[in-house]
């Protein structure tokens, strides 16, 4: 069975299009906080206070949100002019390689943040600004955001051997 087909390939590729979409609406409520932030300056000669932390928050969502459509879509950085004179079995080996290591790092990073959200919310951490914005809120999106991008990577894992085996029946 494909792994495009199956239960879990169905629920990966429905939490990378949530991230996705998540992050194309954190983009949308940053440009219009930043927009009011501009008019209110401008025009009325007051600050709202609060749009350059939101901004910096929905930036955060916006980045980690979209690791797992990044990843999917070979948006991340690869050397390419070396890559394309390599032979298909180093391809092949570089190509695991990187998965392994992408998928280490992304659990080591996961651990990492999801401590820092336990810690945030247990000694209820909140922002140094005006709004006081519990931390555990933005620190959620990454923790949400590199879990999407590991079960990305999973699903990368096995589309990438069915695909080697389809290669080799070939």
């Amino acid at each position: 069975m494909n792994s495009t087909t199956g239960i879990l390939g169905k629920f990966i590729k429905l939490t990378t299009n949530v991230g996705l979409f998540l992050a194309s609406i954190s983009t949308l409520l940053m440009t219009f906080i930043i927009f009011l932030e501009i008019i209110s300056r401008s025009v009325f000669n007051f600050s709202l206070l609060i749009a350059d932390e939101m901004a910096g928050y929905l930036n955060i969502a916006i980045v980690f949100l979209g690791l797992a459509y990044t990843f999917k879509t070979g948006g991340f950085i690869k050397i390419t002019v070396i890559y394309d004179f390599f032979s298909s079995k180093v391809k092949f080996f570089f190509d695991i390689c990187s998965m392994i290591l992408a998928f280490l790092y992304g659990t080591v990073i996961f651990y990492i943040i999801s401590k820092m959200l336990y810690s945030s919310y247990i000694n209820e951490t909140t922002s140094l600004f005006i709004s006081e914005t519990p931390l555990y809120i933005p620190q959620t999106f990454m923790v949400v955001g590199v879990a999407f991008l590991l079960m990305q990577i999973i699903h990368g894992f096995n589309d990438f051997f069915s695909n080697e085996k389809e290669k080799g029946s070939e």
